[in-house]
């Protein structure tokens, strides 16, 4: 559900879900009366001048001992000023306006602005604007559209942004672009939402800009900073109570929207992007032309023309990452060069991977490349264009034996732990309002890559066809088949019994026998897509896409609520599959008492080995015998790894 506007707002942002600007009233300002003579003798001796006094209105009580040095030109509100501080990392900045320049704009109650031009701008209460060169507006930007190519360099990903825009709403612009029909409704959809936009930049209730040579027609909801940033352009930043969106240190920020919880600093730049809530960019990072899903972490390296899901980290030297679409949850290591070797006559490539995505060191990628969730590239020059099928698989490239080597479940088989140590750090970074985003590795999605796997490796026991996984003629080896069979078999029963224990434990639901529970154990594949960390059935897509081109909906808010539909849907429909799943595993179409008993022994078992597994996947650390030589106390050791 969307949480109500905020009727106290200058421009009504919906925190923190809907972060829509509506148009300005000066209902606010109802009472203000205009300016008594000996107010204006007080303004005058302070050494205030205005174009005509008669266009000041103010709001009472109005204290002009607290207005020093400060021009104004048209129209200008103020709001209450009273004696008084406020505070702001330590520093208390005296309320009133002193040494300013002020033209056609309202400054609502209580806010402190010392040296500082300010144009055609809405200013909340309680707000610090200090040495601030220039805060203006340009009043045709935010009526202009800002058009993104996210995932390709070319013409073909375009996305229109605009504000309360959401991932989901980037994912439908730049992925089904086949869809004529629907790509016109969801262009009118956009032209609705800028024709609505305030033609005024506004700062919101208890924000702060200091020390910032320009902003320009910005948008800023509650308690968002700007501080010591270079420039801060055409750009609506989503901050809110829950999540302050902070823009520091040399940042250079222009035409991008933000989510709240952004933290863009040293020396960061990024134009044309936008950047859902919780996302950090950092030391000197460049975004470009991009979309960056929650909780991810850029820093150091360039990313342009991208789409990356949630929980994205890329914080590494020389990291290089273009035309790229990416699942989430990925990392990008240092050196990795993907995207800079089109193999085309123009810079039209692209690079697709699922959610889990891991380039090793000095990795290099040729386009166009596809990878299956959770694939790990070994520290390679990779010459040829790749379609890894194989999902949780080591892919390196084997220059002694010149062969393409992969090797299927490699994070099951040989790092239990770090796989399991995943599903706690993403929950973690995700917090208690994951809103939808699948964070777990076994999921419907890598369930169904998984089924599709095992009947690639029956084929690839008998022969791997050229080109195949690699646009070459060489050898590609398969690095154990049966024992990677055997893990796929083992992760299918994981995600299915697991998350049939976790519905079960769900408030409300009753367990029960499900031997009169109808089960389709053929082995037809249901279809999922990843929306951006949200798993969608692709019946439901299908059936959103069909909706929007019949006109059954007349803005994005409709396409938002379908949205907000699947994730609260998705829990039943999760658990649904799981149990398709374990029919298909044991072959069986009725969960009747044998088999629940059977399937009970068989996940006990594994349960074990797992705990095994990952016991002995992170003792490695601790019996290492060069780390030893460093960490030489048994003591230091638990210590500095921590337990396992």
């Amino acid at each position: 559900m969307r949480e109500k506007k905020n009727s106290h707002s200058y421009f009504n942002v919906g925190y923190p879900s809907s972060g829509i600007f509506s148009k300005f009233n000066l209902k606010k300002f109802n009472n203000s009366t205009l300016l008594k003579d000996e107010e204006v003798k007080i303004l005058e001796k302070n050494g205030c001048w205005a174009e005509d006094w008669k266009q000041i209105h103010v709001k009472r009580p109005f204290d002009p001992t607290l207005v020093h040095g400060t021009g104004f030109y048209g129209n200008v509100y103020i709001g209450r000023i009273e004696k008084g501080f406020i505070q702001f990392h330590g520093v208390s900045h005296p309320i009133g306006i002193y040494g300013c320049q002020i033209t056609s704009s309202c400054i609502d109650d209580y806010s402190s602005l010392t040296m500082s031009t300010i144009s055609e701008s809405l200013i909340g209460r309680n707000v610090i604007i200090h040495n601030c060169a220039e805060l203006s507006t340009d009043p045709d930007t935010f009526k202009k559209p800002v058009i993104i190519g996210a995932g390709n360099e070319r013409s073909g990903r375009e996305a229109i942004l605009f504000n309360g825009i959401t991932m989901q709403e980037i994912w439908l612009q730049t992925h089904l672009k086949s869809n004529d029909l629907m790509q016109q409704f969801l262009a009118e959809f956009s032209a609705q939402k800028l024709s609505a936009a305030t033609p005024y930049s506004v700062i919101e209730d208890n924000c702060v800009i200091e020390n910032t040579k320009a902003v320009r027609s910005v948008k800023m909801g509650r308690r968002g900073v700007i501080s010591g940033a270079t420039r801060v352009e055409e750009c609506v930043i989503g901050s809110s109570p829950a999540g302050r969106t902070a823009i520091c240190d040399n940042a250079v920020v222009k035409q991008s929207f933000m989510g709240s919880g952004v933290n863009i600093e040293s020396g960061a730049f990024v134009e044309q992007c936008f950047l859902d809530k919780n996302v950090t960019v950092k030391q000197f990072a460049r975004v470009i032309q991009s979309a960056v899903g929650c909780n991810s972490t850029i820093a150091c390296g360039e990313v342009q023309s991208s789409f990356l899901a949630p929980l994205h980290e890329q914080h590494h030297n020389s990291s290089f990452l273009i035309a790229a679409d990416i699942g989430g949850q990925c990392n990008i290591a240092s050196g990795a060069n993907l995207g800079s070797n089109h193999n085309s006559r123009t810079n039209d490539g692209e690079m697709v991977a699922g959610r889990g995505f891991w380039a090793g060191l000095i990795t290099s990628v040729k386009y166009c490349s596809t990878f299956a969730p959770f694939t790990l590239l070994a520290k390679s020059s990779f010459g040829y264009e790749l379609d890894i099928k194989l999902p949780f698989a080591l892919v390196s490239d084997n220059v002694k034996e010149n062969t393409l080597d992969v090797m299927p479940a490699y994070w099951w088989r040989h790092n239990m732990y770090a796989l399991f140590r995943n599903n706690w750090k993403f929950q973690k970074r995700l917090g208690k309002g994951s809103d939808g985003i699948e964070y777990q590795f076994m999921a419907p999605d890598t369930a169904e890559d998984i089924q599709n796997a095992l009947e690639l490796l029956k084929s690839y026991k008998k022969k791997i066809p050229a080109y195949e996984l690699e646009n070459s003629a060489r050898k590609v080896q398969i690095l154990g088949i049966d024992e990677g069979i055997k893990a796929y078999k083992e992760m299918l029963l994981w995600y299915g019994v697991s998350t049939v224990l976790a519905w079960l434990k769900k408030p409300g639901v009753v367990p029960g026998k499900y031997d009169d529970i109808p089960i389709d154990g053929s082995k037809k594949v249901w279809g999922w897509t990843n929306v951006c960390g949200h798993l969608v059935c692709n019946v439901d897509l299908k059936q959103l896409a069909q909706d929007i081109e019949k006109g059954d909906f007349i803005s994005w808010d409709d396409v938002e609520e379908r949205f907000e539909r699947f994730d609260l849907e998705y829990p039943k429909t999760r658990f649904a599959h799981a149990l398709h799943i374990l029919a298909v595993l044991y072959g069986r179409k009725q969960f009747d008492h044998q088999m629940q008993e059977k399937i009970k022994r068989d996940y006990e078992k594994l349960s074990e080995k797992i705990k095994k597994q990952i016991i002995a996947t992170r003792k490695k650390d601790f019996e290492n015998k060069f780390r030893k030589n460093i960490l030489k106390e048994d003591d230091c050791l638990v210590e500095i790894l921590s337990i396992i």
